[in-house]
């Protein structure tokens, strides 16, 4: 006969949970529970992430800290908690019962698809991460739309841009798409100067270029 129950624990208290109470996804278990401990963890929301065979992947941990997550497939999790009064980012991977936790130097995520997020660091830079790869593909943009079918490119694709600014009041755009891929579609557009740069450049070559044509320039 099968067990009902499963353990987990919470600051050195062994718990004793129901698998009932367990929402899969992916073939990962979302565990909601409550500390039975005295004083200011009493009756306090825990969360936590067991495998189909109820083995710990995430430890339990108070329900407050955590921000948002998300179970890409078995083996990828996407977990914001916060700690030590800042929001940190984790890409946590399960693989052949090993399970690595890797940070992400960004403030928030989005996700795109099963395998892909967009990202958005501390200056609110907008990139693609691309979860089987464990790597960004994409250079830094201030904006990146949201992806769409589009029968030009015959492709899902979004729009991409980077501003740079004259003043406080005024700024000029580099304008591309981009794919899921993160390959540039459509050359750099210089939005004031109506140029367009090879996409075969780096963006960073095009910033280069078109911070040189604003000289002198003011809005």
């Amino acid at each position: 006969m099968k067990k009902k129950s499963f353990k987990m624990n919470f600051m050195n208290q062994e718990m004793i949970l129901s698998k009932l109470n367990v929402e899969f996804y992916h073939d990962l278990g979302i565990v909601s529970a409550y500390s039975l401990l005295d004083g200011d963890y009493n009756s306090l929301p825990l969360f936590g992430i067991v495998n189909k065979n109820f083995k710990e992947i995430i430890p339990l941990f108070p329900y407050q800290q955590l921000e948002k997550f998300s179970i890409l497939d078995k083996e990828n999790i996407i977990l914001m908690v916060k700690e030590n009064y800042a929001s940190n980012l984790y890409h946590i991977i399960i693989k052949d019962g090993n399970i690595s936790w890797y940070y992400l130097p960004y403030r928030d995520y989005r996700n795109i698809n099963d395998y892909l997020l967009e990202l958005v660091d501390f200056r609110q830079m907008h990139s693609l991460y691309d979860v089987r790869e464990r790597k960004v593909i994409t250079p830094s943009f201030h904006y990146i739309s949201s992806f769409e079918y589009d029968d030009n490119y015959e492709d899902v694709v979004a729009q991409a841009v980077y501003i740079l600014f004259y003043d406080e009041e005024h700024y000029n755009q580099i304008v591309t798409y981009i794919n899921l891929k993160g390959e540039i579609l459509m050359p750099y557009l210089d939005y004031d100067h109506d140029l367009y740069f090879d996409q075969s450049m780096s963006l960073e070559e095009v910033i280069a270029i078109v911070k040189e044509n604003m000289r002198g320039n003011s809005r």
